[in-house]
């Protein structure tokens, strides 16, 4: 069963079709990629660093877009991996766009399985990457938009 790691609500002033145009930049420029190859339309991989309790690590990421239905909804799924594969961190990262009244209503949520220890040691490094995307993606789109 799939845990919701974190979710986020938020207002752009902006149209709808302008904040589409921007989400998917914004998302990418939020992870501060470290080489960002784009495999085709759907598929793209990227070395970030994500903090793990008090220190920073290298990792590997590959991502896909597993819905997208324009300009209402994208949703991509993430595979992290780092410490030579040891450490494993999936979530399917979901937005949802409302036009209303010429603004942007913006509905984020990152959700995933990670069952058994290691699971509940990887929760709070995937809570916590999940809640800085989603707030650095609030404020470039609010800078932006």
């Amino acid at each position: 069963m799939e845990k919701v790691f974190a979710q986020r609500s938020f207002v752009i002033e902006a149209s709808r079709d302008r904040v589409w145009d921007l989400i998917g930049r914004v998302t990418i420029d939020s992870l501060q990629p470290e080489g960002f190859n784009y495999e085709d339309e759907s598929n793209f991989s990227a070395t970030i660093k994500a903090k793990a309790a008090f220190i920073t690590l290298p990792m590997q990421l590959k991502g896909q877009i597993a819905s997208i239905v324009p300009p209402e909804t994208l949703v991509t799924v993430l595979n992290v991996t780092g410490l030579s594969g040891m450490l494993k961190v999936g979530q399917k990262v979901s937005y949802k766009l409302n036009a209303v009244d010429g603004k942007t209503e913006i509905a984020c949520v990152a959700s995933g399985e990670m069952p058994g220890f290691i699971g509940l040691l990887l929760t709070p490094v995937a809570k916590n990457f999940a809640n800085k995307i989603f707030a650095d993606v609030e404020k470039m789109l609010r800078n932006l938009a």
